[in-house]
């Protein structure tokens, strides 16, 4: 097996205590260069691939993450990026994820953690737990099945139900307005509960209104 491939690092951190503390964390590892503020700039023109990896300490930011990912994402296209930050609810990597970060280390395991992260999203791939990576695989699915760009995606009648239950409609309301039998309502929601990986019309309100949340973070997001 040859050499590891090197690769740059900038980091993102306001407080010089910690950038020294991750600076030298990072410096164990032979195949991270890291780059100062200027490198970075003095080569974004030339060298798309300089500043592989961007390490962002989510806590120091003197405004939002968000902001931060964007600005880096739109000069450095081919930037992978590693959020640190106290451990997060689920709810929150998911928007991490839709927000074009590929990695994530808490704060208590940045010393064990950093650097194989920054490894393994600089080689293109995701640094989530399992669990997180799961159910972002299922919400895209969600999104594509929606949108009709998946395999399996709804139909122009699934969708009409779909989107007539996610207003809280019964069934009976639901066939009036389309002018179509309770029964093939029945059908279009048989079919759209399994697509959409759910067993009742409550569960499918609360996957439509997850969908449509992320749909609203993959065009831009918040702030």
């Amino acid at each position: 097996m040859g050499p590891l491939r090197s690769l740059y690092v900038r980091l993102l951190e306001a407080n010089p205590l910690a950038f020294e503390r991750l600076r030298s964390t990072l410096q164990e590892d032979a195949g991270l260069c890291l780059l100062d503020h200027a490198a970075v700039l003095a080569d974004r023109d030339s060298s798309r691939e300089v500043a592989s990896v961007f390490v962002i300490d989510a806590g120091s930011l003197p405004h939002s993450l968000s902001k931060s990912v964007r600005s880096i994402r739109m000069q450095f296209p081919q930037a992978r990026i590693v959020v640190l930050d106290h451990p997060q609810q689920e709810e929150d990597l998911l928007g991490l994820l839709f927000l074009g970060v590929h990695g994530f280390v808490p704060y208590g395991e940045v010393g064990k953690s950093l650097a194989a992260a920054i490894r393994q999203v600089g080689e293109g791939r995701l640094w989530f737990a399992p669990e997180v990576l799961e159910k972002y695989v299922r919400w895209t699915q969600r999104v594509s099945r929606l949108s009709g760009n998946s395999a399996d995606p709804l139909t122009p009648g699934e969708r009409r139900v779909a989107e007539l239950l996610h207003r809280r409609l019964a069934n009976k309301e639901i066939a009036a307005l389309l002018g179509i039998s309770e029964n093939t309502v029945k059908f279009h929601l048989k079919n759209v509960y399994l697509k959409l990986d759910v067993h009742d019309r409550y569960s499918a309100v609360d996957a439509i209104d997850n969908v449509l949340m992320e749909r609203t973070k993959l065009r831009g997001g918040t702030e």
